[in-house]
């Protein structure tokens, strides 16, 4: 998504119809934010996703049956079942990590789109920057590479690994 349409931007509160597939074409269209603790509240902004939307957009996409339809956020993915936690620092982590596991810190998640050694991709759509593919070193856990915001790169941006398991058929389709 992130490489298909790198210019999508960040909308606060901004989810998609869990009921369609695909990109929603609502998206790009004027829409007035609603969300609380936004700067945007009362604005118009083009409509299209925030970070959790986008995650849980990912999942209905693939076929991953969402336990609630918006905005799940990574505290709930553990409670409900779906995966593990551990620090993105944690000892030898990288070989552990895999494409489809959630980045997350506090209120703000991404997945992971690759591992390559130590230094993982994750696909995030960013308020700073639309959607964003952030590298990260996880022996060190500071960005090293961010294609939205050059201010992220030798800083600690996502604290947590979130490893979702993919397999237990009682969360697919």
């Amino acid at each position: 998504m992130s490489s298909i349409f790198p210019h999508i931007p960040y909308f606060w509160g901004g989810g998609h119809t869990y009921d369609q597939l695909g990109v929603d074409p609502e998206w790009g269209s004027e829409k007035i934010v609603t969300a609380v603790n936004s700067k945007t509240t009362g604005t118009y902004q083009p409509s299209s996703l925030d970070c959790s939307g986008y995650v849980d957009w990912l999942f209905y996409n693939s076929g991953f049956v969402q336990e609630d339809a918006y905005k799940i956020l990574a505290d709930n993915y553990c409670e409900k079942g779906l995966g593990t936690s551990e620090p993105i620092t944690a000892d030898d982590i990288g070989s552990r990590v895999q494409p489809g596991d959630l980045a997350h810190m506090d209120g703000h998640i991404g997945v992971v789109v690759s591992v390559n050694d130590n230094v993982i991709t994750v696909s995030h759509c960013s308020g700073s920057g639309g959607m964003t593919l952030t590298n990260i070193d996880t022996t060190t856990g500071l960005v090293v590479d961010d294609t939205s915001n050059a201010t992220r790169i030798g800083k600690s941006y996502f604290s947590d690994i979130i490893h979702i398991d993919y397999d237990d058929d009682n969360k697919k389709k």
